[in-house]
């Protein structure tokens, strides 16, 4: 075994659903009781799972991902090792080359669940040194073991954790706020005339704040926007990312990036 490094630190976790759960079954059922404001039938190539806006809610473009995640059967699978495999996948199938690239990563077994934000990872993708063309399911190859080196710090530091039954308010409130949010702002878009449907976030701010030419003749975006529903929208983004910033700010700490 290659991948031998301490796994992500949590606790023995309390059983949300049975531990012999079958793995579609359990793809089934986590739609159901955490995603079932998302459109999570849509099948992406070799990702497990996938939750997206609807097409009905975003009239002019195909559905938007917020989530592509890998999912474990019982309820030890480590989770670290399934987001590896997820970005190993991810970067074999170059899912990102065929659809646009979904807010966060995630992996979940039958206890717990968790997320990485794509932008955490998106680097690793580009790397042209490494070889994709393994199994990603196979833990036992040099590619998955060199591929969990390079990620590791990056999943400890940025990782967040949801143990699915002790909980279960935080977790709601996550996804409803990280993701939901997000969502509102993509709809609100996308019901605009001559929306562009591969629009980025700097797109979409662009479009709403528009911009101004200074005396030296640079373009800036402008700060505000005169679209009072847009601006309830973005304010509402940037105070779910900064309650996430919070989260993830003792990690910074606790694992040495940055120095008290």
């Amino acid at each position: 075994m290659h991948a031998t490094t301490d796994r992500l630190p949590s606790s023995k976790a309390a059983i949300f659903y049975p531990p012999s759960i079958l793995e579609e079954e359990l793809k089934n059922r986590v739609a159901v009781d955490w995603f079932c404001a998302f459109d999570c039938s849509h099948i992406l190539g070799k990702v497990d799972f996938c939750a997206a806006v609807s097409a009905t809610d975003l009239p002019l473009c195909d559905a938007e991902s917020v989530l592509w995640a890998e999912a474990k059967r019982g309820a030890e699978a480590p989770l670290d090792f399934a987001l590896v495999q997820l970005i190993l996948t991810i970067g074999k199938e170059r899912t990102f080359d065929k659809h646009l690239p979904p807010k966060y990563l995630a992996a979940f077994n039958a206890a717990r669940i968790a997320f990485i934000p794509y932008s955490e990872v998106v680097e690793i993708f580009y790397q042209n040194d490494f070889n994709w063309n393994v199994a990603p399911s196979d833990h036992e190859t040099r590619e998955f073991g060199d591929l969990y080196q390079r990620v590791i710090r990056i999943l400890e530091s940025a990782t967040l954790e949801f143990d699915f039954a002790k909980d279960e308010a935080e977790l709601r409130r996550f996804i409803k706020t990280n993701l939901n949010t997000g969502r509102e702002l993509w709809r609100y878009y996308h019901a605009q005339p001559n929306a562009n449907p591969n629009a980025s976030f700097y797109d979409i701010r662009l479009h709403f704040q528009g911009s101004t030419t200074d005396a030296k003749g640079k373009v800036r975006m402008n700060s505000e926007s005169t679209d009072e529903k847009y601006t309830e929208l973005i304010g509402n983004l940037r105070t779910a990312m900064k309650s996430l910033a919070r989260r993830i700010e003792p990690k910074v700490y606790e694992y040495g990036f940055l120095k008290r």
